[in-house]
């Protein structure tokens, strides 16, 4: 190949460098990668990183106990491993020789994952709380966990709520995480306490369909609405507290909730109180709301009014007694005493504001009337110096005829 034919390939193989040498267009930057938060992505993160404490053999030996017979009763194996608190952040292959394990311990840790626990189908117990596990895929597997009944992920970095096989499910935390999102979620038949708090939850849509569910925890989040929290016939406890709740817009149907606490969110008006209509309630904890700190008022004493009729025994962890009572009752009639005295005021103030009106209104009629009195008397008038110059004007002529009838008489004998 010639020196001028390289050349010529090596131009059509960069033309990116002869675009740029003439000034013809400008290389475009790369935007910057953003995760689920909007924050900025150094590339680097993305890459797989090599593991920097993996975990070894004889650590995993080391970590094995309580040598039981297997479920079908023909040998012997280990159904527990305990790996907390060992800094590991990879827990390679080994551990998958482990498929009669029952309590698994990974707690405080640097690990990404766990997808070795879909190699043990007799789990009953998981903790990896406190580590960087980032989503919960391995739990949709319907041919695993179902033994499960513990799971315990709080302190993590998941973003979602996925759909879940684990079917005798009891018990789950998933607190301390970064979950935007349960929309997912179908629901668990035998969950009786699930934990939430501390995450990104804008809505509660995704946690219905758990028949079962008698505890749930939603405090710290982005919550608006009670919207979602379906279908929970035996939820006896329930915390939405520190969310951004300003009214009950809607309110669930849970004929057993027994406990809520509500604290700290956006509530300003003392009626939202009474739209918690739930037969069992008997402890509710409303502090930190807008309405009391700005009323001063007493929270036993405004949410026994606001739910009378209720069996309330505590408010914000206090006792309600029977001074508590007869103070409502005095409460009562000071507001229905207030009341009926504003509806006097206002209906003065409405009779004066029609005696005003009347009277502006009959002052502008006579105003009106005058007017046209004026109107009719110029009219007449008008009418009357018309007619007089009508008059006026026939007598000239009448007489300016009779005198020129004269003159031609007149002249009439001056030829005779």
């Amino acid at each position: 190949m010639s020196e001028e034919e390289k050349n010529e390939n090596e131009e059509v193989e960069n033309p990116d460098e002869e675009i740029q040498e003439n000034g013809e267009e400008e290389k475009k930057e790369d935007e910057p990668l953003l995760d689920s938060d909007g924050n900025p992505i150094n590339p680097e993160d993305l890459l797989p990183k090599e593991p920097q404490a993996p975990l070894k053999k004889e650590m995993l030996l080391k970590s094995v106990k309580n040598l039981q017979k297997t479920y079908n009763g023909l040998s012997y194996a280990y159904t527990e491993i305990d790996l907390k608190e060992k800094e590991i952040d990879f827990l390679g292959t080994d551990i998958d020789n482990f498929t009669q394990i029952r309590d698994f311990n990974v707690s405080t840790n640097k690990l990404p994952n766990i997808n070795c626990v879909g190699n043990m189908p007799y789990l009953i117990r998981v903790d990896a709380s406190v580590n960087e596990i980032k989503d919960m895929d391995v739990f949709n597997n319907p041919e695993r966990f179902q033994y499960l009944q513990i799971l315990n992920l709080k302190q993590n970095k998941i973003h979602n709520l996925p759909e879940m096989q684990a079917t005798h499910l009891l018990t789950m935390d998933l607190s301390e995480n970064k979950i935007k999102d349960c929309s997912a979620f179908k629901g668990l038949p035998n969950l009786k306490k699930l934990n939430l708090s501390t995450n990104r939850l804008v809505n509660c849509i995704g946690l219905a369909n758990c028949p079962n569910l008698e505890v749930l925890y939603l405090n710290n989040n982005r919550l608006t609405t009670l919207e979602g929290i379906e279908e929970l016939p035996n939820l006896r406890k329930l915390r939405v507290r520190t969310n951004k709740i300003e009214k009950f817009d809607f309110v669930p149907s849970l004929p057993n909730l027994e406990k809520l606490a509500i604290s700290e969110n956006l509530i300003k008006e003392n009626t939202q109180f009474s739209k918690l209509t739930f037969p069992k309630l008997q402890r509710i904890n409303i502090d930190g709301n807008p309405y009391f700190d700005e009323s001063g008022a007493n929270p036993k004493i405004e949410i026994l009014i606001q739910l009378e009729g209720f069996d309330i025994k505590f408010v914000n962890k206090e006792e309600i007694t029977p001074e508590d009572k007869e103070e409502v009752i005095k409460e009562k009639e000071t507001r229905r005493e207030k009341a009926e005295e504003e509806r006097k005021q206002k209906e003065e103030e409405e009779r004066l504001k029609k005696e005003e009106e009347d009277k502006l209104k009959e002052e502008e009629d006579a105003k009106k009337e005058g007017e046209e009195g004026e109107g009719e008397e110029k009219e007449d008038g008008e009418e009357k110096e018309n007619e007089e110059k009508e008059n006026g004007d026939n007598e000239e002529k009448e007489n300016a005829d009779e005198e020129k009838e004269d003159g031609d008489a007149g002249e009439e004998n001056e030829d005779s």
